[in-house]
């Protein structure tokens, strides 16, 4: 059996990757639930009347395309993905030897 830090790590991950998803589906839930007081809402003070199905389409499908560009802005402009990547890596005490024995083949080679 593998050390039991690294299983804890594992399974840690696994366990982050589906709770990203479960926000996704937890805003779901709550935009069915909201459904009817915004109609309420809508009927009450600005007398339009729309269907509950499509108040929760439009809410779901806002909070799609805003994941996609939040995950958009994440990627493009603050390159999320490379500086967790640099900031994990730090922590490496194995990467950290590897990169120090390059620079110092690189500095003897120049």
């Amino acid at each position: 059996m593998k050390d039991w830090k690294y299983t804890f790590a594992k399974y840690k991950q696994r366990y982050d990757i589906a709770a990203s998803f479960l926000g996704l589906v937890n805003f779901m839930l709550l935009s069915i639930t909201a459904a009817v007081p915004i109609q309420n809402f809508m009927v009450d003070r600005l007398g339009i009347r729309i269907d509950q199905f499509v108040i929760v389409a439009i809410l779901c499908g806002s909070l799609v395309i805003g994941f996609l560009l939040f995950g958009l802005f994440l990627e493009r402009k603050l390159e999320y993905w490379q500086n967790l990547m640099s900031v994990q890596n730090s922590k490496n005490p194995q990467i950290t030897e590897i990169l120090s024995n390059t620079r110092e083949i690189l500095r003897k080679q120049s």
